[in-house]
């Protein structure tokens, strides 16, 4: 099959967007912002930009190896506007198109380092369309992908400079050390995106100097251990960050640390103490934790669930907590590492709309869980918990209570 035999739905000078007419929404106005998105990037890239225009396939559910390959051609495995928002889906559809440039580029004779190139792609996301947009987003990014992975080792250095030298450690899905190498390269040390692909560069002396660098401007040089050591938001946030992992107890209060398997048939939920005790976390136990020490301190708060159930007759959930301070309504996220942070809104329809952006895999029920979540709950028990909850919606009277001056 050829890409030319799905509908062509529009076309500019940079991009064609072929797809399935009745499943595709929007186009005009996504080129529109995509040639805009393309200026930029390519702009940043210089010599290395595309001259030519590219074809952006959405695919939906078919499969990419049915098409035959072609030039200057990127597939998606998703119908535009049908689920992302835009910007969800410029985001995801330039960080394909910067990918596939740099992947073809040389320098001299040899491609660019891994870590380069992937460092490259997430700064220019970010420089276009902030996915650091809060001012503690990035710090909190880099407790994770960095602190945390050198954390009770002998030489933190020699460890990062090991893990960017290794191409198996790219993720693709969120930024990681390299990330901020790139950052630091182009906004300390002035670099343009060629001067980073084509100087000689070592690494370890690079590592220390970045690894030092951020970690004294976000002053990450001491960690709370202790829940007793927590005295603000921003120290909560690192308590969990560092001193968790995500995993889940299961029915024989057994941990599992990074490790899913068997979670829809032998997960519960755990008890504060069991959590706390164990620290493994997961957004159900960890959204349940964040009610129980907002309520304990006197923080208003209120806690949401945002579902589907699957085809599998499975819970398909994530769970979250908002509170209130004296000027915001915020998001406390530490189990979302795509998303972590603590984020300000004006209102809780506006956490519940970015939510259901985010999530749009899940999005198809939203409740409000008004009554502790008991310990002990199995997954089906959850599903049903969840389930008999109200479908939450925000009516007129809400919305107005909803400002920011109010819960």
């Amino acid at each position: 099959m050829k890409y030319q035999d799905l509908d062509l739905l529009g076309e500019n000078e940079v991009f064609s967007i072929y797809g399935d007419k009745e499943n595709c929404k929007n186009v005009d106005g996504l080129l529109k912002n995509l040639a805009d998105d393309r200026e930029f990037i390519d702009t940043k890239l210089g010599d290395y930009a595309k001259k030519d225009r590219v074809n952006l396939v959405f695919i939906g559910k078919r499969k990419v190896d049915e098409f035959e390959k072609a030039d200057n051609t990127l597939f998606f495995k998703w119908n535009v506007a049908n689920t992302m928002s835009e910007k969800t889906e410029r985001t995801e559809i330039i960080k394909s198109y910067t990918n596939n440039v740099l992947n073809h580029i040389k320098s001299g004779e040899n491609l660019p380092a891994w870590w380069m190139r992937d460092g490259i792609v997430w700064y220019l996301l970010n420089e276009r369309f902030g996915i650091f947009s809060q001012d503690n987003q990035m710090r909190n990014n880099f407790v994770i992908s960095v602190l945390k992975r050198v954390k009770g080792r002998e030489n933190p250095i020699t460890f990062l400079d090991d893990f960017i030298n290794n191409e198996n450690n790219i993720s693709g899905f969120k930024p990681e050390f390299n990330f901020y190498i790139v950052d630091y390269l182009a906004k300390i040390e002035k670099m343009s995106i060629k001067d980073i692909c084509t100087t000689s560069l070592d690494t370890k002396k690079l590592v220390n100097r970045c690894f030092y660098f951020y970690q004294d401007l976000y002053n990450l040089h001491k960690f709370p251990t202790k829940l007793d050591d927590v005295n603000s938001m921003d120290e909560l946030l690192l308590f969990l960050d560092i001193n968790f992992n995500y995993g889940y107890m299961d029915k024989e209060t057994n941990t599992f640390r990074k490790n899913y398997d068997g979670m829809q048939t032998n997960y519960r939920t755990a008890s504060i103490g069991e959590i706390l005790e164990n620290r493994v976390f997961n957004c159900c136990d960890t959204s349940r934790f964040l009610k129980y020490y907002f309520d304990k301190n006197g923080i208003e708060s209120r806690q949401f669930c945002i579902y589907k159930i699957d085809e599998k007759d499975e819970l398909s959930a994530h769970f979250f907590t908002v509170f209130k301070d004296d000027n915001s309504i915020n998001l406390f996220e530490a189990t979302n590492s795509n998303f972590n942070g603590i984020h300000k809104y004006n209102s809780v329809d506006e956490v519940i709309n970015e939510q259901k952006n985010i999530l749009w895999g899940m999005k198809e029920h939203i409740k409000e869980i008004k009554e502790p979540i008991p310990a002990g709950l199995d997954m089906q028990d959850l599903k049903k918990f969840i389930q008999n909850l109200p479908e939450f919606d925000l009516n007129k009277k809400e919305k107005e209570q909803n400002k920011a001056q109010t819960m």
